[in-house]
C-alpha cells in the first residue's frame, strides 16, 4: 500500500522524507524466533496524531509488534532482537 500523504502536519514530511499514513512495505530478513530461518517483516506508518509512527510486524511473532516513534528505532529493535538469538546448530 502507498499510503496517504499528511501534508498539514510538518512531522509527516521533510525535504529528505515523506511517511505517508498507511505506506505499507515487507521484506525478508533473519528471524529472531527460529535461528538459522528467514521470516517476513511487514513495516506499516500509522497517523500517532502529532506524527507518525512505524510498527513493524514480524510473521512469526504476530503477537509482539515493534512500535516505534521513527523507522531507525524500530528497525534497530529488530536487529537487536537478531543479535541476541544463539546461532543455529552447525552455523
Amino acid at each position: 500500500r502507498l499510503g496517504a500523504i499528511i501534508s498539514d502536519r510538518a512531522a509527516f514530511h521533510s525535504r529528505r522524507f515523506l511517511y505517508p499514513v498507511g505506506f505499507c512495505a515487507e521484506r525478508m530478513y533473519a528471524s529472531y524466533r527460529q535461528p538459522g530461518q528467514q521470516t517476513t517483516y511487514t513495516c506499516e506508518v500509522l497517523d500517532a496524531g502529532e506524527g507518525p509512527e512505524f510498527k513493524i510486524c514480524v510473521r512469526d511473532d504476530t503477537d509482539n509488534p515493534i512500535v516505534a516513534s521513527t523507522p531507525t528505532a524500530a528497525w534497530r529493535v529488530v536487529e537487536q532482537r537478531v543479535q541476541a538469538v544463539p546461532p543455529a546448530p552447525g552455523d
